[in-house]
């Protein structure tokens, strides 16, 4: 069967995830031995995830000035996880005060000071949004303590999955002499240059498209090619991304 994968010698439907995911009744599978292989490669692959640093910010101005109370203090106590905060606490201290100050002038009723006090929350909400980034960059940098990170510094944890997509793929052609190239895909607007090389040192040019797959025909029967691609969206490039194809049939 082309282009399936294969677990432990079974041959897996290109269509087979898909269809026991979206339709737990239908399992297209030649056995039900394949069905039960997957499911347990599945369930007990280990799958990478980066943790999210989570800030909500509070949306009226008291709940407000209480978070970023109880954030400060988080960060001020603890200079071993949080050694260089950025701005800093003393910083975001004075940001919450004025803003304090301001609100009480606020709910005295004088004159112009909700504009004040509008330009002094929106310091202390960008502070927050700041401090969110630097928790976010600690937690990356020490994938092992994230958790400990995040939630110490009383914000939440979310999960999300880390996708690895190789910048090209290959799949067998209409013929067993040719190939389709599957460039990692950045949406619309976006142009893909391909090249192809039989050393990987001189590159020839296969064409420019606006889609990221091409079908590359007319391929030599046991000949090493190397492939590569460039992209560009509005004025940014890529670097080349390259990898290498034997044409087995």
């Amino acid at each position: 069967m082309k282009n399936t994968p294969y677990f432990l010698g079974a041959a897996m439907p290109r269509n087979f995830r898909k269809n026991l995911i979206r339709n737990k009744r239908t399992i297209p599978v030649n056995s039900k031995l394949e069905a039960v292989i997957y499911i347990v490669l599945m369930a007990t692959s280990v799958r990478p995830v980066r943790l999210i640093a989570v800030l909500k910010l509070k949306s009226s101005v008291p709940d407000l000035m209480t978070q970023m109370d109880g954030i400060s203090a988080a960060l001020a106590g603890n200079t071993t996880l949080y050694a260089t905060p950025s701005p800093t606490c003393p910083i975001v201290n004075g940001l919450i005060s004025s803003l304090r100050a301001k609100q009480l002038l606020v709910n005295a009723g004088t004159a112009g000071a909700s504009g004040a006090r509008d330009a002094a929350e929106l310091l202390v909400r960008n502070a927050g949004d700041a401090w969110r980034g630097y928790i976010q960059g600690l937690a990356d940098a020490t994938p092992a303590s994230a958790a400990t990170i995040i939630t110490t510094a009383m914000m939440k944890v979310r999960k999300e999955l880390i996708i690895n997509i190789p910048a090209i793929r290959f799949r067998k052609g209409a013929d067993s002499l040719s190939v389709v190239l599957i460039a990692k895909s950045l949406g619309k607007n976006t142009s893909y240059k391909w090249q192809k090389s039989l050393d990987g040192t001189t590159w020839i040019d296969i064409t420019d498209s606006t889609v990221c797959k091409i079908t590359v025909p007319d391929l030599t029967f046991g000949e090493t090619y190397y492939f590569r691609v460039r992209t560009t969206k509005g004025t940014d490039k890529s670097a080349w991304a390259e990898d290498e194809y034997v044409c087995n049939g």
